[in-house]
C-alpha cells in the first residue's frame, strides 16, 4: 500500500504526524507532501500530479486543499477544524475563497476523520448532506519524541503558538503582556494577520513575536515556559495544548468545546473568561508551587494514558484498507 500525505507543514512549530506515520507497518509505503503555507499546500496536488498518481490513496490533512484533487484515487480527509464556523469568526476574502474551497473537497472526499468529537458535530452540522458513516473520530496527537518533559522552567516566560489568523484572537495574548510587564510573552507563529499583531505589539516591550521555529528549537521553548496561554475563540483538537501539557508547561486557556476533554478546570489547567481572571491565574501558579507542580503531574498523567502512536496508525490503515 502506497499513501501519500499531503499536509500544510510537517517540521516546524506544533503539531508533528511523524511519530503517527513512523509508526505504519512495513507493509505501508509513505511518502509526505508538505508546504510552509496554505496555499503551497493547496498546489501540491497540482504540482506533483505525475508523482501523485503512482500511489494507492491520498490522505489529505486540510478541507481546503481537496478542492484541487482531480485524481482518481481513493481519498481521506483530516477536519481540524471547519472553515465555514472559522468564516462566521473572521469574514475575510480569503477565508471566503477557503469555505468556497472546502464545499469542493468535501465532494471528492471519500473518508473524513475528525480531530475531536466536537469537530465531528461541527462538520456533520455545516455539511447535513455528508453519510455520518464516512466521518469518524480519530485522534491525530500522541506523546511525541521531540516534546521533553521539564521541571526546570524559566518563571518569566509566557509561551503561545499557533497560526496568526482572527480566530485565534492573539489580541488577547497581547493584552495580556501589557497587564504582565513581569514576565517575557513570546508569541511563535505565522499567517495572514501578523502585520495587524505586530502593529498592535509594537510598543509592548515585554513581547516578542518568532516565525515558525524548527522543531527542536520549538520544543525546547516549550519546555522552558512557565505557563502556556491559548486565547482562541475555536480549535480543532488543539496539539499546542496537548504538547505543552506533555512539557508540563500548565495551560491557561479560553473555554471551548474542544478543550473539554483535554483541560478540566484546576486540575489539568485552567480555564478563564477575562483577561483579569487570566492575570489572577499566572499569579497564583507563581505563588502556589505545590498547585503548578500538582497541574504538571495531572496534565502529563492526561498525554500518557492517550492511545499510542501504534494504535492511531492503526486506526488510520484501518480506514485505508477499507477504501481500497
Amino acid at each position: 500500500m502506497k499513501v501519500a500525505i499531503i499536509t500544510r507543514i510537517i517540521d516546524k512549530g506544533a503539531g508533528n504526524l511523524t511519530p503517527i506515520l513512523s509508526a505504519f507497518p512495513s507493509k505501508v509505503e509513505w511518502k509526505v507532501f508538505s508546504s510552509p503555507s496554505d496555499i503551497g499546500a493547496c498546489t501540491i496536488l497540482l504540482r506533483h500530479r505525475r508523482e501523485l498518481q503512482t500511489y494507492d490513496l491520498l490522505h489529505i490533512n486540510s478541507l481546503i486543499c481537496g478542492a484541487f484533487n482531480s485524481l482518481h484515487l481513493p481519498t481521506v480527509c483530516s477536519v481540524h477544524t471547519v472553515q465555514k464556523t472559522e468564516y462566521q469568526l473572521d469574514t475575510t476574502f480569503r477565508n471566503r475563497v477557503g469555505m468556497r474551497f472546502e464545499t469542493h473537497t468535501v465532494n471528492k472526499v471519500d473518508r473524513f476523520l475528525t480531530v475531536d468529537p466536537s469537530i465531528t458535530r461541527d462538520f456533520l452540522t455545516n455539511y447535513p448532506k455528508v453519510d455520518a458513516s464516512h466521518v469518524e473520530f480519530v485522534r491525530h496527537a500522541t506523546l511525541d519524541p521531540d516534546v521533553h518533559f521539564s521541571t526546570e522552567k524559566d518563571p518569566k516566560l509566557i509561551l503561545a503558538s499557533g497560526r496568526l489568523v482572527k480566530r485565534k484572537n492573539f489580541e488577547l495574548f497581547i493584552d495580556l503582556a501589557k497587564q504582565l510587564p513581569q514576565y517575557n510573552f513570546v508569541l511563535v507563529g505565522e499567517g495572514n494577520h501578523y502585520n495587524e499583531l505586530a502593529s498592535r505589539s509594537r510598543n509592548v516591550t515585554n513581547m516578542t513575536m518568532l516565525p515558525y521555529l524548527p522543531r527542536k528549537d520549538y520544543c525546547d521553548l516549550l519546555s522552558q515556559a512557565f505557563v502556556y496561554i491559548m486565547t482562541s475563540y475555536y480549535e480543532g483538537y488543539p496539539t499546542t495544548v496537548f504538547e505543552a501539557m506533555q512539557a508540563g508547561t500548565p495551560v491557561l486557556s479560553t473555554k471551548i468545546p474542544s478543550m473539554a476533554e483535554m483541560v478540566i478546570h484546576g486540575q489539568r489547567g485552567y480555564y478563564f473568561t477575562s483577561p483579569s481572571e487570566c492575570v489572577k491565574l499566572v499569579n497564583m501558579l507563581a505563588k502556589y508551587s505545590h498547585l503548578y507542580e500538582s497541574c504538571q503531574t495531572l496534565a502529563r498523567d492526561y498525554v500518557l494514558s492517550q492511545p499510542s502512536a501504534t494504535t492511531i496508525a492503526n486506526q488510520f490503515i484501518t480506514v485505508y484498507e477499507e477504501l481500497l
